[in-house]
């Protein structure tokens, strides 16, 4: 099963997306793929990589789980965007 682990998250990533609530443990527990998909796209979004981050939204079966992704990485990912855009213009 494909996780974030493949993908080098590094310890500041994990505290960053999963915070104290988290461990990785819990993570390695999750056995269902979509989820660990959903996981990816958002560590991708995290590092400001948009098309990484659609392909992995793209592999999730669930299609409501997808749905609520696509538009949760979308919302934030605009949001990071125009606070960057804000800062360099400042």
């Amino acid at each position: 099963m494909e996780t974030i682990f493949d993908h080098g998250i590094t310890d500041e990533e994990f505290k960053l997306l999963f915070g104290k609530y988290r461990t990785k443990e819990d993570i390695r527990a999750i056995k269902d793929q979509d989820s660990h998909y959903a996981m990816i796209a958002e560590l991708y979004a995290f590092r400001d990589d948009p098309v990484k981050m659609q392909q992995y939204i793209e592999k999730i079966r669930d299609r409501q789980l997808q749905t609520d992704i696509a538009r949760m990485l979308a919302t934030d990912y605009e949001v990071k965007t125009e606070r960057a855009s804000s800062l360099r213009t400042k």
